[in-house]
């Protein structure tokens, strides 16, 4: 199964996926660069870990989310 196939495998994956679409049409799309993206993500896996410093969290999941990046 590809990606395609995946995302449209379920009735409210492919509404959630028109929708959007429609919004991409309709002019209410939101551009972010890939960089900016990355470093939304980079700065969350920071916080993650420094829950995990804190004890709020376990380290496991903190390097399950950096293992994502």
């Amino acid at each position: 199964m590809d990606a395609t196939e995946y995302l449209l495998s379920t009735k409210a994956n492919k509404e959630r996926l028109d929708a959007a679409i429609k919004e991409v049409k309709d002019g209410k799309g939101v551009e972010i660069k890939l960089k900016d993206l990355w470093a939304i993500e980079f700065e969350d896996a920071i916080n993650e870990v420094n829950l995990a410093k804190q004890g709020k969290i376990t380290l496991k999941s903190a390097e399950q989310l950096l293992d994502e990046l």
